[in-house]
């Protein structure tokens, strides 16, 4: 929930706030600081939702337990906050201490980094390095699902099919579309110089919040869990036993998803 409305909030700048350039210069430098702090915290709540992935699924784990201990929560919001914040200050105490460096939040035409080697620091090598992290991970993770399956099949004395490997890249595109892989079009599109590349990257990027819709909130566990909710208010049914029945549903297909 928090990785999605720090995302919403990110790509709203992006969209709009362009437009403070025009009304003020102060507005464009707070929005362009805001933004990059945002932006980077994506990344990091990526980073960290990538983590704890391959810390319960990874291919070296024998145990599997979802980390559901509240100072681990913490403790990843912490580290997902404090890396942005640390580098958004540091921009902006050079910006102010050190003349004539090409540093700045805001210009008459964007609300963003200004200067591209600065852009580029603090900006593009951030994202991927937690890019590289999080690939690193996703791999570990997917290894560490393939091992579950086939062990799980080796109890059951089943054999490979095509369902299997059908649900397997399920997963792997569920996962992927939290990691943030489509920035990597950014990348080719910086270096290789192609408009059309560009064009790819922003229309793929943009939709990242769809691919996450359609891998985590638009499924039939998803539906059944607001029909439940919305026929016991409509039965009489009171608040708090909907709330729990959706709470045991919740815990059940918890349960079951450590034995991927």
């Amino acid at each position: 929930m928090i990785f999605c409305g720090t995302l919403l909030v990110a790509q709203c700048l992006l969209l709009f706030g362009g437009m403070a350039s025009s009304v003020s210069e102060r507005l464009c430098s707070v929005l362009a600081a805001i933004s990059h702090f945002l932006w980077l915290t994506t990344f990091t709540l990526s980073s960290s939702i990538a983590y704890d992935l391959r810390r319960t699924f990874g291919f070296s784990k024998t145990i599997r337990v979802l980390t559901t201990n509240r100072k681990v929560l913490l403790f990843y919001l912490s580290l997902a906050a404090g890396l942005p914040l640390l580098i958004v200050a540091t921009c902006l105490a050079l910006m102010f201490s050190v003349e004539g460096i090409d540093l700045h939040y805001g210009d008459e035409q964007t609300c963003w980094i200004g200067g591209g080697q600065a852009n580029l620091i603090a900006f593009g090598v951030p994202v991927l390095v937690l890019l590289v992290f999080n690939f690193s991970c996703f791999l570990d993770t997917m290894r560490g699902i393939l091992k579950s399956k086939r062990e799980r099949r080796t109890l059951q004395e089943g054999t490979e099919n095509q369902k299997d490997h059908q649900e397997l890249l399920k997963i792997a595109v569920k996962i992927s579309s939290l990691m943030g892989f489509t920035w990597m079009f950014g990348f080719i599109a910086a270096f290789s110089k192609q408009q059309a590349v560009w064009f790819v990257f922003i229309i793929i990027n943009s939709l990242q919040g769809v691919y996450i819709f359609l891998a985590f909130a638009a499924t039939r566990r998803v539906f059944d869990l607001w029909r439940g909710l919305v026929m016991g208010k409509s039965s009489g049914t009171s608040l708090h036993d909907s709330s729990q029945r959706i709470k045991d549903r919740t815990t059940t297909t918890s349960v079951r998803s450590t034995s991927i």
